[in-house]
Order: C-alpha cells, then sequence, then structure tokens
C-alpha cells in the first residue's frame, strides 16, 4: 500500500476517533449542561428569528416613511405651481395699465389695486417656495432613500433667483407705468412656471428610480429570510435531536424499564448510555430491583421460617387443640381398660376353680389394665405440665452439674441402663435459667434420644456437649440411632404427634413440645436435624447466658413487669365497685382483693341480688359473670345501663367465645376478661376504667359549661324583652313541652330554640332543624316521617326521617305555618301519640322527640281563614314565647352590632370599631328585617372598612332610606300582624328592585311563599 494512502487512512481513523471522543465527551455532561446547551441552541433560534423579522419590519418602515414624505412634496410642489399661475394672472391684468396708461383712463385707485394684488400673489408664492424647501430640508434631514434631491434644490434656487429679480423690478420703479419692465417681469413669470412645473416630474423620476432600488433590496431580504429560516430549521432540527438523544429517549427507556419492572419482571435491567444524572437513576433503580430480589428472597425464606414457628407456637398454644388430643389419646387406652374389663369380668364370673391357664390369663388382663392406668396418668401429668403457666424463676446456675445429675438418674432406670450416654463439657458453663424446667428438657431430649437406640444395639450412644458460644449457653444431644424423616422433622415439636408407636414403643407426644416451649420461654431456640432414616438425630439447643434485663434488672416477665408497674401506682381514683359471681372461692378473693387495690366493693352471689343493689345504689363499674343463675351477666349490664348508663361494665367468663365477647361488647361492657385471669390484669382494667370515668366528668363539665357560655352568648340583649325571653327558656327548657316561637322574620327564632334544647335534658341528644316552607309539599312528608325504597317513584334506597334522626333530641319546625294542611293532621298523630310511620311502610314505631315550631305568621288569622288546623295550633302551643322585632327594643342594637362586629372580625379580619354617628344612625334604623338585616348591614361595613373606624359611609348606600321619624319614634304598629308581615314584603320588595328571587331570599321564605303573600297584598289594597 503506498504510503500516502496509509497516512490518510491513518488521518481518517484519528479524525473519527476525535469525533468518537467528543460525541462521548457530549455523553457525558451532565443533564444541566445539556439543558443549558439546549437552551443557548433555543435562545440562538428565537435570536435569529427576532433579527430577521425586525430587519424586514424595520426595512418596511423605513420604506414607508420615506414614501409618506416624499410624497409630502407633491401637495406642496402643487401648490407653488397654483401659486406661481396666480402671480401670472394679477401680472396679465397689470399689462393693460401699462401698455395704454392714457387712452384707458385708468384711475389710479385702480392701478393701486393692481400693484397690491400682485404683491400679495408674489408673497403667496414665496410661501409657498418656504413651504417647499422647510419639506426639502426636512426630508434631507431624515435621509430618504427615494432618490436624490439635488435637483430639487437647484431648481428652488433658480425660482429664489428669479422671485428676487422680479423683486427688485418691482422696487425699481412704477412698473406698472413701464412696458419693458413688465415685459420683463412677465418673461421671468414664464421661466419660474417653467420651473415650478419641472419639480413634480423630479419627484416622479426619483420614484421611478427607487422603484429599482426597492426591487433590489426586496429581493437582497427575501434571500436573507430564506437563509435564516433553513438555518433555524437545522438548529431547531439539531435541538430535536439533541433533546431526543439526551432527555427524551433516556426517559423513554427508563419508564419502559420502570413499568416492566413493576409489572414483576425484576430480572429486567435497565441499560442507559447518557452518563447523566438519568444514568444514574436507572443504575439506582437496577439496584433498588437487586435489594428488592435479594430482601424478597429473603423474607420469603422468614417468612415461611415464621410461619413454621407460628404454626408450632398456635399448636402449643391452642387448649382446644390440646384438649381434642388429649381427649383421643386418653380415650384409646380407657377403651382398652373397658374391654379389658369387660373380658375380666366374664372370665371371672365364669371361673369356678379352674386351671392354671384360666388364672394366667386372668393375670395378664389386669396387668393390662394397670399398664394402661399408669399410660393415662402419665398423659394427664404431661398434660398438666404443658399447661401449667408459673412464673420463671431465673437463677445463676451450673449447667454441667445440671445435666449431669440427670444423665446420673437415666442410668438407674431399668430401660436404660444397658446403654451409653457420653457427656463432654470443656468449660464451666453457668446461665440464668429455672433449673426445675431445664432439667425437664434435658431429660425429654435424652430419653427422646436413647428410645431411638434399639435395645441390642451394642453400638449405640447419645453424646451430650455442652458448651458457650456467643453469650449462649448450647446443649447439643446426638444419637446413632434410627434418625428422622423430612415429615417427622417437620411435625417433631406438634403436640401428641409421635412415631413411637412405629417402633413398638408407647409415647404421649408432649415431651418435645414441652421442651420446646420451656427453651422459648428462656428466649431461646431449639434445633433439630437428621441425616435420614438409620443416620442418627442432633438437637441443639441455645439459651442465653444473661437473660435479657428490664430497667429493674430482673428477667423479663410481662406478668411480673404488669405486676410491678401496678403495685408502684397508687389508684388514680377510688371506685365503688359490685362484684357478681357464683363462685364462693372468687367471691371471698374479691372481697379482699379489691379493696388491698383501694376500692369500695359489694359482693353478690348472682345476678338478681346485684341488680337489686344496683337499685340501691349507684356504683362506678360492676365486675360481672355470664353464666350465673337467676339472670345472666348481659341481663345484669343492660339493666345497670338502664338505671345509671355512667356505670361501666366488665366482663369475667370462662367461655373463652368471639360471640360471647361480643354480645357483651354491644350489651355496653368496658372490656373482656377470660378466665382464668390474673390481678394485675383487673388492676390495670380497673384504672383504665377510672381514667374513663375521669375524663367523663371533666368533659361533662367543660361541656356544660360551653353550653351556658354559648347559649347565653346567642341571645344577646339587654332590653326588658330579651330578658322576658331568657327568663321563659329557663322555665320551659327541662321540660318536655311542646314550645311556640312567634316573631317576625329575622328576630331569631332558631336561635331560641336552640338555647331551650341546650338547657333542656335533651342537650346531649341532636338537635335538627328543617324550614317547612324551604321544600316542596311532595317531598316534606319523606324528610319528616322517612320512607322505604320503592314508595314512590325516585325512591331508590330506604330513607330515615327527621323524626328518627332527632329520637331523644329536639325536632325544630320553622315555618310551621307554611306546612301543607295535609300534613297538618299527621303531625297532630305523632305529637299526641309519639308514633311515626314510614311513607310506603304499614307498621308504626314509637319515637322520643321534643317538638318545637316557629313562626311568622298569625295562625290564630290562619285558623279563622281554614288554612290551620285548631287543634294542631292547640297541640303545639303549650308554652308560647314572642321574640319582639329590633324596632321595639332599640336598646339591644348597639350590643348586637359589637357582637357581630366581633364575630366577622373572627374571619381573618382587622381591628375596628364604630363611630358614635354609626351607631347613632344603626339605632334610628327601622330595620324591617331584624337581625338578619343588621348582620347584612355589619358584613358589608367590615368588608368596605376591614381596619379602622366604621362610619355611615361604609353603611349600604340604601340604608339612610329607612329611617325612623326621630330619635324617639314610636312606631305606631298596623291592626295586625298579617299587616305587618305584608309591610316588610313590600318595603323589601322595592328595596330589591321588584326582584321575587333575591327577597325571597333575603325574607328566609321560600319562592311559593313570596307569591302567595304578594296575593294576599294585592286583596288586601283591593279592600282598602
Amino acid at each position: 500500500m503506498p504510503a500516502a494512502d496509509v497516512r490518510r487512512e491513518t488521518d481518517l481513523v484519528l479524525s473519527n476517533s476525535r469525533v468518537t471522543r467528543r460525541s462521548r465527551l457530549l455523553a457525558r455532561w451532565p443533564i444541566r449542561d445539556k439543558l443549558l446547551v439546549g437552551l443557548a441552541l433555543l435562545v440562538v433560534i428565537v435570536m435569529g428569528l427576532a433579527v430577521s423579522g425586525f430587519v424586514g419590519l424595520y426595512s418596511y418602515r423605513a420604506l414607508v416613511r420615506s414614501i409618506s414624505w416624499r410624497v409630502s412634496e407633491l401637495p406642496l410642489a402643487t401648490e407653488l405651481n397654483k401659486r406661481v399661475g396666480d402671480l401670472r394672472v394679477s401680472h396679465r391684468e397689470c399689462l393693460p395699465i401699462s401698455e395704454f396708461p392714457s387712452a384707458s383712463g385708468t384711475q389710479p385707485a385702480s392701478m393701486q389695486m393692481a400693484r397690491t394684488d400682485f404683491q400679495v400673489s408674489r408673497m403667496g408664492v414665496e410661501q409657498a417656495l418656504s413651504e417647499y424647501r422647510a419639506q426639502l430640508a426636512h426630508n434631507e434631514k431624515q435621509k430618504t432613500r427615494i432618490g436624490d434631491s439635488s435637483k430639487e434644490w437647484r431648481t428652488v434656487r433658480e425660482i429664489e433667483a428669479t422671485l428676487d429679480r422680479i423683486a427688485v423690478a418691482e422696487r425699481e420703479g412704477d412698473w406698472i407705468l413701464e412696458p419693458a419692465t413688465a415685459k420683463s417681469i412677465g418673461k421671468e413669470l414664464e421661466d419660474l412656471q417653467a420651473l415650478t412645473v419641472e419639480l413634480p416630474g423630479y419627484l416622479q423620476h426619483n420614484l421611478l428610480d427607487f422603484k429599482y432600488q426597492a426591487r433590489a433590496q426586496y429581493r437582497t431580504l427575501i434571500v436573507l429570510t430564506w437563509l435564516t429560516t433553513l438555518l433555524t430549521a437545522l438548529m431547531l432540527t439539531l435541538l430535536v435531536q439533541l433533546f431526543y438523544r439526551w432527555v427524551f429517549r433516556p426517559l423513554r427507556k427508563l419508564i419502559k424499564g420502570s413499568r416492566r419492572v413493576a409489572d414483576g419482571q425484576f430480572e429486567y435491567r435497565i441499560r442507559l448510555d447518557s452518563h447523566d444524572e438519568m444514568a444514574e437513576l436507572a443504575e439506582s433503580m437496577n439496584s433498588m430491583t437487586e435489594q428488592f430480589l435479594l430482601i424478597r428472597d429473603d423474607l420469603d425464606r422468614q417468612v415461611k421460617q415464621r410461619t413454621r414457628e407460628v404454626i408450632r407456637n398456635e399448636q402449643l398454644a391452642s387448649v382446644g387443640f390440646l384438649a381434642a388430643g388429649v381427649s383421643h389419646e386418653i380415650n384409646n387406652p380407657l377403651a382398652s381398660i373397658a374391654m379389658c374389663s369387660e373380658a375380666l369380668e366374664s372370665r371371672m364370673m365364669a371361673f369356678e376353680g379352674g386351671d392354671e391357664e384360666e388364672r394366667n390369663e386372668a393375670v395378664h388382663y389386669l396387668r393390662l389394665i394397670q399398664d394402661e392406668a399408669f399410660r393415662c396418668k402419665e398423659i394427664t401429668e404431661k398434660l398438666l405440665d404443658f399447661s401449667r403457666m408459673n412464673d420463671i424463676q431465673r437463677i445463676r446456675t451450673d449447667l454441667h452439674e445440671l445435666v449431669q445429675g440427670v444423665i446420673d438418674m437415666i442410668s438407674h432406670l431399668g430401660r436404660y441402663r444397658e446403654k451409653n450416654i457420653e457427656l463432654i463439657c470443656e468449660e464451666a458453663v453457668f446461665a440464668e435459667v429455672c433449673p426445675q424446667e431445664i432439667k425437664q428438657v434435658v431429660l425429654n431430649l435424652l430419653t427422646n434420644a436413647l428410645d431411638s437406640i434399639a435395645n441390642d444395639d451394642p453400638h449405640g450412644k447419645v453424646c451430650v456437649e455442652l458448651r458457650t458460644a456467643a453469650g449462649e449457653a448450647i446443649i447439643e444431644v446426638t444419637d446413632n440411632g434410627c434418625g428422622m424423616t423430612e415429615e417427622v422433622l417437620e411435625h417433631i415439636f406438634e403436640p401428641f404427634y409421635t412415631n413411637k408407636l412405629i417402633k413398638g414403643q408407647q409415647g404421649t407426644g408432649l415431651g418435645l413440645p414441652i421442651s420446646y416451649r420451656i427453651v422459648a420461654e428462656h428466649h431461646g431456640k431449639v434445633e433439630v436435624s437428621s441425616g435420614g432414616p438409620n443416620r442418627g438425630s442432633r438437637f441443639l439447643v441455645r439459651i442465653p447466658l444473661i437473660a435479657p434485663q428490664n430497667a429493674d434488672g430482673n428477667a423479663p416477665d410481662s406478668d411480673n413487669e404488669l405486676r410491678c408497674d401496678i403495685a408502684s401506682e397508687k389508684p388514680k381514683r377510688k371506685m365503688k365497685l359490685l362484684f357478681a359471681d357464683d363462685e364462693k372461692s372468687l367471691q371471698d378473693v374479691m372481697s379482699r382483693e379489691l379493696p388491698r387495690m383501694g376500692h369500695e366493693v359489694t359482693v353478690c352471689p348472682d345476678g338478681l341480688k346485684a341488680v337489686a343493689a344496683l337499685e340501691r345504689n349507684t356504683y362506678d363499674c360492676i365486675l360481672v359473670d355470664l353464666d350465673m343463675p337467676g339472670m345472666n351477666g348481659i341481663e345484669v349490664i343492660g339493666k345497670a345501663k338502664e338505671l345509671s348508663p355512667e356505670t361501666e361494665a366488665v366482663v369475667l367468663t370462662g367461655k373463652s367465645s368471639m360471640d360471647s365477647a361480643v354480645a357483651a361488647l354491644r350489651h355496653g361492657a368496658f372490656d373482656y376478661l377470660t378466665k382464668p385471669c390474673r390481678l394485675v390484669e383487673i388492676e390495670a382494667l380497673l384504672g383504665r376504667v377510672a381514667d374513663k370515668l375521669e375524663l367523663t366528668k371533666k368533659f361533662r363539665a367543660v361541656k356544660r359549661q360551653l353550653d351556658r357560655l354559648e347559649g347565653s352568648s346567642d341571645l344577646i340583649g339587654e332590653s326588658e324583652a330579651m330578658g322576658h325571653v331568657r327568663n321563659l327558656i329557663s322555665k320551659v327548657a327541662p321540660t318536655n313541652s311542646t314550645v311556640l316561637i312567634l316573631g317576625e322574620t329575622g328576630t331569631g327564632k332558631e336561635l331560641v330554640a336552640r338555647a331551650v334544647h341546650r338547657q333542656s335534658l335533651r342537650a346531649d341528644a341532636p338537635f335538627v332543624a328543617i324550614n317547612c316552607g324551604a321544600l316542596p309539599e311532595n317531598l316534606i312528608e319523606s324528610e319528616l316521617f322517612g320512607h322505604r325504597k320503592g314508595a314512590f317513584t325516585g325512591a331508590d334506597e330506604q330513607r330515615v326521617g327527621l323524626f328518627e334522626v332527632a329520637d331523644g333530641g329536639t325536632l325544630f319546625l320553622d315555618e310551621i305555618g307554611e306546612l301543607p294542611k295535609s300534613l297538618q293532621s299527621k303531625l297532630l298523630r305523632v305529637l299526641e301519640s309519639g308514633d311515626i310511620r314510614r311513607v310506603g311502610e304499614n307498621e308504626a314505631f314509637k319515637v322520643d322527640v321534643r317538638v318545637v315550631c316557629a313562626t311568622h305568621r298569625d295562625l290564630e288569622e290562619m285558623v279563622a281563614e281554614g288554612e290551620f288546623r285548631e287543634d294542631l295550633m292547640f297541640r303545639i302551643n303549650t308554652f308560647e314565647i314572642r321574640l319582639a322585632p329590633l324596632r321595639e327594643r332599640l336598646e339591644d342594637i348597639e350590643p348586637l352590632a359589637q357582637h357581630l362586629l366581633s364575630r366577622f372580625r373572627k374571619d381573618g379580619r382587622g381591628d375596628n370599631q364604630f363611630t358614635p354617628e354609626t351607631v347613632e344612625a344603626l339605632t334610628t334604623h327601622s330595620w324591617p328585617g331584624n337581625v338578619r338585616e343588621l348582620a347584612n348591614v355589619v358584613e358589608h361595613a367590615v368588608i368596605l372598612c376591614p381596619e379602622g373606624p366604621i362610619s355611615e359611609e361604609h353603611l349600604p348606600r340604601n340604608f339612610s332610606a329607612r329611617k325612623l321619624r326621630g330619635p324617639h319614634f314610636k312606631m305606631v304598629r298596623p291592626q295586625s300582624l298579617r299587616e305587618i308581615e305584608l309591610q316588610v314584603i313590600q318595603q323589601t320588595l322595592e328595596r330589591n328592585s321588584g326582584n321575587k328571587p333575591k327577597t325571597a331570599e333575603e325574607l328566609g321564605v321560600s319562592l311559593k311563599t313570596l307569591y302567595n303573600k304578594l296575593n294576599q297584598l294585592s286583596e288586601l289594597e283591593k279592600s282598602a
């Protein structure tokens, strides 16, 4: 290969490598630098487009300005030409005078007039020339692009010279009387006319030349625009490509990979070559996925292990399972005993002296009975060991001495006497354990290992190794016996599971489960392994050398800790208790232990005596058994709640079932304990009861105080009328009587109803309010009484009525006068009987509701007109409270306004007060809308004046139009409440410019009610 070719290829490789390195360098930029590069390209694109656009725009503007300025010369040139023509006409009028001075008979006055006209025309030419020259100077100063104005300037100078010569000729003598001079001036005027005619021609010529110049510039701009557009498109394409490679493609890969991982493809890995933050994010996600897989596998393993442990612990702790297993295991030997006894009985009855064989047969059966009886005893003893929950007393114990003692004891047993047991202990091992329980563990492990070795196996051996490691005492028991299969290893610690029956031995299946529970209570572990059948077994027990310490340095025991904590605390409150149980022993214990806890206790042997005690005294808490003679615990709780709702109840029972617990809690029990339970548990539970009673007492005290404050703060005013209303409320509130509240719209009838409810015995129950005039006639019955599903069209589901919602409380029926007459009889029946029936149902049910009604109408007048039932009026008007309108209690206006002002300031507005003039304006207002109108006025003022004093200018615009007639005006009352009502409606309608929906909203009534009132108003006006 020639050297030149080699050199070219080398240069190409180096160039490609430089490009590759440059691209890799760009790819390794952080995403911030990449975004800055993209932003810079975007700025360059925008700047290029902007420059291109502005160049074209400014070129167009310069063109328009040049044309405008040059074209402005044309009217001036035309005007100049016209003035020159006028000058020539004046000159021609003077020629007869100069040619025939005597024959014409021209008078000197005519000559003087001709001369003056000529001078004026000449001055007009000079003025027009001056304007044209000024325009040329302006265009030259602005540097217009349309042609050269030198020819115009030359012509202007020639015109000026001609005018100067004409002026000189005019000043030299009376040129009118000199024909030669007049002709000379005429010649100058012709030249002047010719010069002015040339001026528009110059402009046209310049415009023609500018057309070619503009075409060249236009083409240049087009080329530049196309170049700019192409360059911008290239840069935009580059920007899109870079963003796609740097941002969009990596982001798409990242999202796609994340979705695949989220869909469960945990083996998938996201690969990005962007070498920026997104690549780091992808690597982080890959690492996170790896960690997730590791954690998942570890969790799966732990879950499987914990599941096995949980199942094992639940099996160990399940009393029901133990009972079933024990029953099964006991029934087997008992069945053998029964059959053997029956056989022995028949044989003994048939035996009369018999031979030796019969006697031996009887002895054999007796031995079988003896063996099976001992087997039953062994099962029950181990069952008691398994269920025993004694406290663990841990002491520092020499495990070597303990294990050696167990080995010595086993070595003397007949069936293990010939078997070999070896103990390996190279160091002293001391641990904080319960010696008796650990001795039982070692005994169970050794007997299990010895039983796995055949009696005729001379090489059978059990090895016990004792050592310490990592703060734990390790007891390892190995044997070379029959070994275990996988199935046996899986169920080895389950109660009553044994494979000794297969080997011809007898076993209960409780030894290893007991050992497992004991080690677990010592916070240790038991591990078992086997190489398979006939390959021996290995048990490894790990127990902490030092038991985990609590705050006092004692071994942790939940019951002990609870007992210590509770014993160290004094009773939070001395309670009066009632204990009811039919167990004599429990009665004795509770009569002694509960007073020791600081409580006063009454003990009853059954439910009937407990109810009798509840009827005589009030108790803070009762402790009852569920199953008692005469009356069960749930019935006692129900009676206790009926007699004293504040009394708490705790259930003690020996039946541990979910149904009984749920039933007790549903009937109001505070908590539920299953026998046998510890005294510390009862003491802790009584402490929680005392806490609840104390909190309930404090809550009710605070609530009563708040209710009193709230009830008194809502009824603002110190007038005699308001004092009378408060007095009536305090008298009627504690009763269950029906209350009728009368008053104009906006006087606060609902506030009075709420005050009656808060001061009544029903204050803790619901207060439900409904406006009878705000609902259509076809819906108000469903709202009040409810309806069943499908009762009418649109009743898609069952609905509870307001009478049911207010059960036990108060139902406020506002605008009772608007109640349709078809429902008045049904309401009367409810008020008299307390029975309601949902729409679409046939069965009625009782409710306990206090009804408070209100209306602004005259019910007696409505009764007279047949619009309201008289019996219903008497039924709801048991106790009447009449509210005076605001105009009749002027002394309450200022405190009401101040209260409303402070309430609106709570919404985040500033601090402000009323000026004396504003207070005067408020107290002299007629207030047709009463307190509701006052609230609107105050809120309007606070909106306009969030800070500082509130003056009259902050009040509504039409506020002054409804003033009282004098500071001490006493309003002349109409003859009836109906006339007052109609007057208020008429004033409100006029204030709202005839807007009926707005008037109805302001008055707080429905649109239908307003139309009815307007009809009454028109009837009243006709009758007047």
